[in-house]
């Protein structure tokens, strides 16, 4: 008894070639969107690290309440005029790029309300208003 093997045609295999060339043409194109792009990514990195020195440690402080501040511009638009002065001085754009997005945060934070109060104010203006 003679057994016979079928064989299932199968398709054509892609080269590998083919998928090294398709692979560094989808890696030059998503390099190239991110090198474009650098300036965004600048900003929310610099927010995103604001924000995760904000969490409280085992201790119950931040990293965030440790660093020193203006009162009036808060911890974000301290650090924010500091990249920004940086950036002058080195003429860095990407210290430029994350005072932009720290000075976003700080600008946020500004518009809820929820900035830190100046030292000294008591909350009562005596301005007239008339100038």
């Amino acid at each position: 008894m003679s057994v016979k093997v079928i064989r299932v045609p199968r398709l054509p295999s892609i080269s590998r070639a083919r998928v090294g060339k398709f692979a560094r043409r989808a890696g030059s194109a998503v390099a190239g969107a991110a090198h474009d792009e650098k300036h965004t990514i600048a900003a929310v990195v610099a927010a995103a690290a604001l924000g995760y020195a904000s969490r409280k440690g085992k201790d119950g402080k931040s990293l965030v309440q440790t660093l020193p501040r203006v009162p009036a511009l808060g911890v974000a638009g301290t650090y924010a005029v500091v990249a920004w002065v940086a950036a002058k001085y080195t003429k860095s754009r990407m210290a430029r790029h994350i005072a932009t997005g720290l000075a976003a945060v700080a600008a946020y934070k500004a518009g809820l309300g929820g900035g830190e109060a100046i030292e000294g104010d008591d909350g009562d203006d005596d301005v007239s208003g008339d100038y």
